[in-house]
């Protein structure tokens, strides 16, 4: 699995199959998700790929020891990897960020 961290723009190319969230836990249903977006990019002969957040924006928004996290970058990096992700892209949650209009940040 490639990591890509705090990227500039966008290394997610049209070719791939794409899931965004915080993923804290990887949970059954993120794992469910997960599993979805791999069986489509394979179904499509694309990559599969997770984008993410560090910190993620609860941690941002109320100060970063306010939230205990269930699962840390590199507990998720693994589970990624041993579900069969192709890419995770994890998005620096700064000032920028935050104020982003939505549109902008489709």
């Amino acid at each position: 699995m490639k990591v890509i961290l705090h990227p500039q723009v966008s290394p997610i190319t049209a070719n791939c199959c794409v899931t965004i969230g915080n993923f804290d836990g990887v949970h059954k249903g993120h794992q469910q998700l997960i599993e979805k977006v791999i069986k489509q990019a394979k179904s499509q002969h694309c990559l599969s790929a997770v984008v993410t957040m560090m910190p993620l924006p609860q941690q941002y928004f109320s100060g970063k020891f306010a939230v205990d996290l269930l699962s840390d970058f590199k507990l998720k990096a693994r589970l990624f990897k041993k579900m069969g992700l192709d890419i995770m892209c994890v998005l620096s949650f700064n000032e920028y960020l935050a104020d982003m209009q939505a549109d902008d940040f489709y």
